[in-house]
């Protein structure tokens, strides 16, 4: 509400500066603000450290910008802006600028190299064909330098005098090897590779012995590097989208490695050494090859997501049921057909994925998780299933059930003792009709039921009071109608709720009428018959008739 009522003042929407903002003010975000010009009153504000502007129109930093000397932090990216005025020069107090995202900028070197405390500059999306070397030779304090989504091939001899740098940000550029002279950057801890062109990197690596994070998705490597594995730092490894088949022994001596992604490689196995990472945390090996694990990845007890979707699985490996510390799991699109008993032993699994397989019927085994929360069975492309057990009450923590493209005529009567369940995704099958029960879901927000063969839904159906979103197919209902069931849940509630006020006041008609008769003496309700009225004679006319007999005279 403070920040809200500076940026009220400074574009002039208040007349007085409020009581509350005259002590000194440090921060100021316009970032996404549609501006193409700055407000004078921005000025005012001599005291600001940190100033967000990025992502507006600006076509030019007006020269104002020298009065604000405090400033620590300049976010300019995402604009328009052509060059930076000379004035920036004279912020010397300036540790963090970003220009990135500026399609037609050029550095303004001269003033730049002014900055002599600056220690994190962000120069990403910027066209650049090479690095000016005179940054590398003068801004010596820089520890984050961020050269994502150029036109890079090589870095200067220069990048070397950077001994403070922390974080190389090379992303989406053009190198088809690393410039040797990066590995001398002894302070690095994060380097990012991703998008480019790398085939192995330079044994000089292993100088990098304070990495912890290394990003190298979506190169050309047709292994991992073995030299990374001297490097007992890496906590966060990034290989993903690569052609690596196999995964080295020494991997092992990764010893505090928290994050691995292997995704999108040709890895047929993984090396029983992999044991030995008992820091892990989060495994991705999503789109591979592998069939199997070993048995010492039963070890991993500190793991708490794995990903092993779209790889050639038979049967969930004992070892992965051994986790009892996961809390997801993915397994969509292998060949499962069968999952162990012993996956009851993930206690603490919240999440399961299983679309996509071959089970034959409900893997009921999965029955025995407590603490599973969101449940995947969709099987767009794998082998349907007919059923769904009574057991499935026992998950009482499920919040999402997804049963998407399956061939099931019924849902289990059971299904209405799951008290926290949310989302329910059933379309695409054979339903033909909806268990009573279903309306005694209370958290039920989300239904799908589209694509089926129901007419009709229960007439309780009202009871879901707190849903959200109902997806029916409307054309083919008779109860509620078609056109009521068009309006959505809204007009079908109303629907259900005016049928039950005329049964409702048909039963206290009944009840007024059976109190009526015991009153009169009339006997029972139920012999309550209609009266008969009595037909006339047909041709007979009446005694007083127009044309009787005649009277004497």
């Amino acid at each position: 509400m403070l920040h809200e009522k500076l940026v009220q003042w400074v574009f002039g929407e208040l007349r007085d500066r409020p009581a509350e903002l005259r002590d000194r003010l440090l921060f100021l975000d316009l970032g996404q603000h549609g501006l193409e010009g700055l407000p004078d009153r921005l000025w005012e504000l001599t005291d600001l450290e940190e100033l967000h502007l990025e992502k507006n129109h600006l076509k030019e930093l007006p020269d104002n910008i020298k009065l604000l000397k405090n400033l620590t932090t300049l976010y300019l990216h995402g604009n328009d802006l052509e060059t930076l005025p000379p004035e920036v020069g004279q912020l010397g107090h300036l540790e963090s600028l970003d220009v990135s995202n500026n399609p037609e900028f050029k550095i303004p070197l001269e003033h730049l190299l002014q900055l002599r405390q600056l220690k994190v500059l962000r120069l990403h999306n910027l066209h650049l064909g090479q690095v000016p070397e005179d940054i590398l030779k003068w801004l010596l304090n820089l520890e984050i330098l961020g050269l994502n989504g150029n036109q890079l091939v090589d870095l200067p001899i220069y990048t070397v005098r950077l001994n403070k740098l922390k974080e190389l940000h090379l992303r989406n550029n053009n190198f088809s090897t690393l410039p040797v002279h990066v590995c001398s950057l002894s302070a690095l801890t994060t380097l990012d590779l991703e998008g480019n062109k790398l085939h192995d990197l330079p044994n000089e690596i292993v100088q990098l012995v304070n990495l912890q994070e290394v990003y190298l998705q979506n190169n050309f490597f047709h292994h991992l590097p073995v030299q990374l594995c001297a490097l007992g730092n890496i906590a966060v490894l990034e290989l993903h989208g690569n052609h690596v088949k196999e995964i080295p022994p020494d991997i092992c001596r990764l010893a505090k490695l928290r994050e691995v992604n292997f995704s999108n490689n040709k890895i047929e196995k993984l090396p029983k050494e992999v044991g030995a990472l008992v820091n892990l945390e989060v495994l991705y090996a999503k789109s591979n090859f592998l069939k199997s694990l070993p048995k010492a990845f039963g070890r991993l007890q500190r793991l708490r997501f794995v990903d092993f979707a779209q790889n050639r699985f038979e049967e969930m490996p004992v070892s992965l049921c051994m986790l009892g510390n996961l809390a997801v799991l993915a397994m969509d699109d292998n060949n499962l057909y069968h999952i162990p008993k012993e996956v009851a032993n993930l206690r603490k699994l919240k999440e399961l994925g299983l679309s996509g397989n071959v089970f034959e019927k409900f893997p009921e085994a999965i029955c025995n998780l407590p603490s599973l929360e969101k449940l995947f069975l969709g099987q767009d492309h794998g082998q349907q299933l007919t059923s769904v057990p009574s057991t499935i009450s026992k998950l009482t923590s499920l919040q999402d059930l997804c049963l998407e493209y399956n061939a099931l005529t019924t849902l289990p009567d059971s299904i209405s003792q799951l008290p926290a369940l949310s989302r329910l995704s059933c379309h695409d099958n054979y339903l033909q009709k909806l268990p009573d029960s279903i309306c005694e879901l209370k958290a039920l927000k989300y239904l799908y039921l589209h694509n089926n063969l129901l007419t009709a839904l229960p007439s309780d159906f009202d009871f879901l009071t707190t849903l959200k979103e109902l997806r029916i197919d409307a054309e083919k209902f008779a109860y509620p109608p078609a056109d009521v069931c068009r309006i959505g849940f809204l007009g079908i509630r109303e629907f259900m709720l005016m049928e039950k006020r005329k049964i409702l006041c048909s039963i206290k008609l009944q009840a007024w009428w059976k109190g009526m008769m015991v009153r009169k003496g009339l006997g029972r309700y139920a012999a309550l018959k209609p009266k008969k009225g009595k037909k006339g004679k047909k041709g007979k006319k009446g005694k007083g008739s127009a044309k009787g007999k005649k009277g004497k005279k």
